[in-house]
């Protein structure tokens, strides 16, 4: 129900409630995570508890409680910017989870030509298109002719099924293993109510191409260098 009464449940070392508190996990308590903080410093009374923490001990394993109250005085504080709660994140998990990596600040999607997004791809069937994802799961097999991929994808619209075939496989098999996010050219075909993408290339998608992507990002650079194809690593041999 309260910060203080995790600690005093739970007994955790103080750098772990630290990154509970960094990374949003008790943001329900309706407090500022700067304020949680504050008061964790209070709860651990002057770093008494840090010791017991960098020992390998909790609270509770040494017998010692925290204090009885987090209601001690501690100031009201302003709560993180978005970009900082963001870098955080980043930070701490690997990846956003407040808001979709992808969502820009609700400036999805962002200017790069003829894309479109996930929700809007059935209107597409037949044509070729230009999606912006980030990898969800993958699966790779071997056919006669090699090794394919079929990989889903998300944006902050949808997901995506695209299927890499493996022609286009032996030059971008590699860099599809990676966290992207990518961006993913090929033609859109529908089959028995299923909307597809037959990829023809895929190309990380680099951060710097639009301003605010991640938090703390470089600024953008000039569109002639932001749409400069990145080189694509040659697929490793399935085992």
């Amino acid at each position: 129900t309260s910060l203080a009464d995790y600690c005093r449940r739970v007994g955790p070392g103080y750098a772990e409630a630290q990154t509970l508190v960094r990374c949003g996990a008790f943001d329900s308590f309706e407090l500022t995570r700067p304020e949680l903080l504050w008061r964790l410093e209070l709860l651990f009374e002057r770093g008494k508890l840090k010791a017991a923490a960098d020992s390998g001990c909790g609270a509770l394993a040494l017998g010692v409680e925290p204090c009885g109250s987090d209601r001690r005085v501690a100031p009201r504080l302003p709560e993180y910017p978005r970009g900082e709660r963001l870098r955080l994140e980043r930070e701490i998990f690997g990846f956003t989870v407040s808001e979709h990596p992808l969502s820009l600040g609700g400036r999805f999607p962002p200017p790069v030509p003829g894309l479109v997004r996930a929700t809007e791809l059935r209107a597409h069937a037949g044509r070729n298109v230009r999606l912006l994802g980030r990898p969800i799961a993958w699966k790779r097999i071997r056919t006669g002719s090699g090794a394919m991929m079929f990989l889903s994808l998300d944006d902050p619209t949808a997901a995506f099924e695209v299927v890499i075939f493996p022609r286009c496989y032996r030059s971008c098999g590699a860099l599809a293993l990676g966290p992207g996010p990518f961006l993913v050219s090929g033609r859109a075909s529908e089959e028995y109510g299923v909307v597809t993408v037959t990829a023809e290339r895929l190309e990380l998608f680099d951060p710097e191409q639009v301003p605010r992507l991640y938090p703390g990002g470089k600024a953008p650079q000039p569109q002639a260098a932001a749409r400069t194809e990145l080189r694509n690593t040659r697929a490793e041999a399935l085992p």
